[in-house]
This record gives C-alpha cells, sequence and structure tokens, in this order.
C-alpha cells in the first residue's frame, strides 16, 4: 500500500508487490509471459515511484505551508482582535495580496496567501468578540509572555510626514508579531 512519507524504493516494491499479486490471481499460464514483461516494466514502475515521491514531497510542503501561515494568521488575527484594532488597519498592514516565494510550486504562492488571509480573518473574529475583561488579560499575558515589548511612539508625531506615519505603523506591526509569537509559543506546548 502506498502511503505519504514512503521512499522510491518501498513505494517500487509495493508496486511490483501489487502487479505481482495481480499476475498470480490471473493464473499460471499468464505468468510465464510476465516476465518479460515484468523485466521492461521494473524501469517504468520506478520512474513511476520517483514521480510519486516527488508528487508526495509537494503535497506535503503544501500541507506544512498551510499549517504555517494558518496559525500566523490566526495568531495576528487573534491579537489584533483583542488589541481592538478596526479592521480597516488589520487590512492595511496584515493582509495578504500575493507573495512569490516558491518558482518551483506556484500553487505554495496561493496556499500561502489564502492560508494566511482566511485564519487572519477568523483569529481577529475571535478576538474581538471576546469580552473585554478576557481581552484585557490576553493582552497582560501576552505581553508577559512577550518580554513587555515597547509600544512607545505607538502613534504618528505627525500625521502629513509619510516617513513618521510608517515609522508608527512599523512600532504597531511588530507589537502584534511579538504577541503573536508569544501567543504560538504558548498554543504549542
Amino acid at each position: 500500500m502506498l502511503s505519504r512519507g514512503m521512499g522510491v524504493y518501498e513505494i517500487v516494491t509495493a508496486e511490483f508487490a501489487l502487479h505481482s499479486q495481480i499476475a498470480e490471481l490471473a493464473g499460471a499460464s499468464e505468468l510465464a509471459g510476465l516476465g518479460a514483461i515484468a523485466a521492461g516494466a521494473l524501469p517504468v514502475f520506478a520512474m513511476e515511484g520517483v514521480f510519486l515521491a516527488l508528487g508526495a514531497g509537494y503535497l506535503e510542503a503544501r500541507e506544512i505551508v498551510r499549517e504555517r501561515e494558518s496559525r500566523s494568521g490566526f495568531s495576528h488575527g487573534f491579537v489584533m482582535g483583542i488589541l481592538g484594532w478596526e479592521w480597516r488597519h488589520v487590512l492595511d498592514r496584515f493582509y495578504r495580496h500575493y507573495i512569490h516565494i516558491s518558482s518551483w510550486d506556484e500553487e505554495l504562492n496561493v496556499i500561502r496567501v489564502k492560508a494566511y488571509n482566511v485564519s487572519l480573518q477568523s483569529g481577529f473574529l475571535l478576538g474581538a468578540v471576546l469580552p473585554d475583561s478576557l481581552q484585557k488579560a490576553f493582552v497582560s499575558g501576552l505581553r508577559k509572555l512577550a518580554g513587555h515589548p515597547s509600544t512607545a511612539n505607538w502613534n504618528s508625531r505627525d500625521p502629513l510626514d509619510e516617513m513618521e506615519v510608517y515609522r508608527a505603523q512599523r512600532v504597531q506591526i511588530n507589537f502584534v508579531i511579538d504577541l503573536a509569537v508569544a501567543f504560538q509559543r504558548r498554543s504549542l506546548r
């Protein structure tokens, strides 16, 4: 039986055993020609096994990326929800449109963005609907776990200066990321 994590040798061996069982069921009269066919078919099975193994690697990578991005998006959204952010700020600072990271598997880029954005929204909604007392308790606990990251210069000193606005946004983004990392570490225990 084929399963994830099998090496090429195991896949080829499993396929060859399967084809041998089929030949046995077909009867001894057809086994005489099977030897000649098997000699030519083994390289084909080997190549098929290689392609299955490569495909399994891509599928496994896609699942890993989906899990990581979901965890990341959820924790970022949750933190912004408990901080009382407006959804427009979440979209402005954290929503992903498209990220080209993998040239080998373009689907990974799509998976990365979709998994992150869906979980970002879910985390935000959950954090936002918690009672105020629970939100405050989460913020306090996460700040402690994150080593009390600073909120100094959280607001822009000059809303007309683009660089000043950008600097303040970076402070806010870094604060959210610090708390989200603490949240992820705590939830992985």
